[in-house]
């Protein structure tokens, strides 16, 4: 780290100083890609905000609904629910719960992750070969769907389990040529 010699007629009195010019020398560098961290106000989620963010995008998920529905529908209903029944300090807390239509998303699009990935090692713990099961159609549009779904033995329970693998979309028939 470079020094910084002191202002233009000003002697260096403490560290606070050092530190203040320090991050205006910073903030003015063109090689520094962001703001001091103190100017983004950004503050972690809490866990139980968190968890609860994830259970809204769960069940929304699970009853196909769209994703805007957590920001127009849910939360003022929650809002409204606690305010009344335990008071306006708990309403403070599920205020801070994050459901954004954004952020539902992207719960969704992380759970799904998760699944895939699960589904995914347990076939490659499998101790047997697994089989796949294609199902193709095409709609109206020629918008062609690929499904694939696995059989397999769980490796721990011995058991036979059967899963959706994944989608393909394909604008025309040609895209499963390639396959």
């Amino acid at each position: 780290m470079r020094s910084i010699p002191p202002l233009c007629g000003q002697r260096q009195n403490s560290s606070r100083e050092l530190y203040v010019r320090v991050s205006f020398a910073a903030a003015a560098s063109p090689t520094t890609a962001r703001p001091p961290a103190r100017s983004l106000r950004f503050t972690p989620t809490q866990k139980p905000c968190l968890e609860a963010s994830y259970k809204v995008a769960y069940r929304i998920a699970q009853q196909k609904k769209p994703h805007t529905i957590a920001e127009t529908l849910v939360k003022p209903c929650a809002l409204d629910i606690v305010e009344l029944v335990c008071g306006k300090n708990e309403r403070k807390k599920v205020e801070a719960v994050p459901l954004s239509n954004d952020v539902i998303h992207s719960r969704i699009v992380e759970m799904s992750s998760n699944v895939l990935k699960q589904v995914i090692e347990e076939l490659n713990a499998s101790p047997f070969p697994f089989s796949m099961q294609l199902d193709e159609s095409t709609d109206v549009s020629q918008c062609s769907q690929l499904l694939v779904f696995v059989r397999y033995v769980k490796h721990d329970t011995r058991s036979i389990k059967e899963e959706f693998l994944l989608r393909l979309t394909f604008r025309n028939y040609e895209g499963f040529r390639c396959l």
